[in-house]
């Protein structure tokens, strides 16, 4: 499910962005077996082990490694401030970035970047694409670093504006590069987005735009003094507003959270699931009827090749699967069990009579993908390859005591975090785990190792 991961790798991009350096760092290739054998970083860089390891590790593409390589942007402490730089997955600095460089959002294998008023674009190893100043305009927008912005530039885009101030006020121009630094868009003082009631600002270009996937901007304009949401569609070059009917009162929902895919984007509100298009038709489903059940939370959906939807939900005591058909897939009613999100297979740890705590993974038809594996009685919580996480009991947090898993999808644990109190993160097939620490964290990594096949 999209927000689910929106969610996740922003939360992971702020924990890393504070604690990650790429200094004295412990790399752990982990074997088939499960035995961990330490070598240093320094000891990595000098010998062949990052190639040898290249072929034999996986590294499946999460949204926070955003290129094929797995270089993403690292943050070092040095002289007591904060340089970020671009490291491999290996954690190796691949780029340090000039005195007084500011790097501001790197994603699929180029960066954004500024000195003084000058702002870059880059490839990851530092070599310059172009320049505010080499094209002549006055900044780029959608620079925060968020998730959503680190997939419109690895999509390929780069937002570039220009301003002219004059005593009569201050005027616009927009386009949108590609990362080759050729216009997709040309740079125009007639582009659909600035007359559009967009409120246009440098601040308006640079953060409040929404990335929502397939080369498409979510923003609010504003309309015979009324703010609603539309649409910018790159591709065509068109605003397309929302075709909404009466579920206008969810608009400022669907703007925070639309993800599109093969032209559609499906988004929950409440039990209602919202179908999205690119052309800004809006229908709507319920996950169930309340006359069959009242949901009073959904832990995610899936929506199948015929339209029907199936839900994770919970009438208040007890986990069911339920679907947009009125049917009861399975009631959870005799098992108690903490779930994870729901996107057609849910993590689960379930807990008997005696205490003894299982894993499983829910199907698309309620029945477990196999047999429940026993985890060890002070488990914390698991984490999937994709990075899911599941609880072991409502509430878990890092001051909890006990080991935090890393659990593949027919229940192999393939790591076991190494101290008392630690918080595991995964990214790209890599485990990072965190000291004794309460957020927000100071401190370095103080390890990370690779999943292998």
């Amino acid at each position: 499910m999209k927000i689910t991961l929106k969610l996740f790798a922003a939360a992971f991009a702020l924990c890393l962005l504070a604690s990650c350096g790429t200094a004295d760092k412990v790399n752990t290739p982990v074997d088939s077996s499960g035995v961990q054998s330490a070598v240093s970083s320094s000891e990595a860089a000098a010998s062949s082990a990052p190639a040898e390891q290249s072929a034999s590790v996986k590294l499946p593409q999460y949204e926070y490694y955003t290129d094929d390589a797995g270089y993403y942007m690292a943050t070092v402490y040095s002289s007591g401030r904060t340089v970020r730089t671009i490291a491999d997955a290996y954690g190796k600095t691949v780029y340090t970035p000039e005195e007084d460089e500011n790097i501001l959002l790197y994603a699929g294998g180029y960066f954004l970047s500024q000195i003084g008023d000058t702002q870059y674009l880059k490839k990851h190893d530092g070599t310059d694409v172009c320049s505010t100043e080499t094209l002549g305009v006055t900044g780029f927008g959608l620079i925060d670093d968020t998730s959503e912005n680190r997939q419109f530039l690895s999509d390929g885009y780069v937002l570039a504006y220009k301003t002219k101030e004059s005593y009569s006020g201050v005027t616009y121009e927009l386009g949108i590069l590609g990362t080759d630094g050729e216009w997709i868009i040309q740079l125009s003082g007639s582009n659909p987005l600035l007359s559009s009631g967009l409120d246009c600002s440098e601040n308006t270009f640079e953060e409040e735009l929404l990335y929502a996937g397939e080369g498409m901007l979510v923003f609010e304009a504003r309309n015979s003094g009324e703010y609603d949401s539309h649409m910018y569609n790159i591709g065509s070059n068109q605003v397309i507003e929302f075709n909404t009917g009466s579920y206008i009162s969810v608009m400022d929902y669907l703007a925070e959270q639309a993800w599109f895919e093969n032209g559609v984007s499906y988004d929950m509100y409440q039990s209602t699931v919202y179908e999205i298009h690119t052309d800004g038709n809006v229908s709507r489903q319920e996950i169930i009827s309340e006359d069959v059940v009242n949901p009073t939370d959904t832990y995610g959906f899936h929506v199948g090749d015929d339209g029907t939807i199936t839900t994770l939900i919970s009438n208040g005591w007890n986990r069911m699967l339920v679907n947009s058909k009125n049917e009861i897939l399975r009631d959870f009613a005799d098992i108690n069990m903490e779930t994870g999100t729901f996107d057609g297979t849910a993590p689960a740890i379930i807990t008997n009579n005696e205490g003894s705590k299982y894993y499983a993974v829910i199907g698309l038809d309620g029945e477990f993908l196999f047999e429940p594996v026993k985890l060890p009685d002070n488990v914390v919580y698991v984490l999937t390859e994709s990075g899911r996480k599941v609880e072991a009991e409502s509430g878990a947090s890092l001051t909890d005591s006990g080991p935090k898993l890393v659990i593949d999808d027919k229940g192999n644990v393939l790591y076991t975090s190494q101290k008392e109190y630690s918080d595991l993160y995964i990214s790209n097939g890599v485990v990072w785990e965190y000291g004794e620490t309460a957020i927000p964290r100071t401190e370095e990594i103080s390890e990370f190792s690779y999943l292998q096949k």
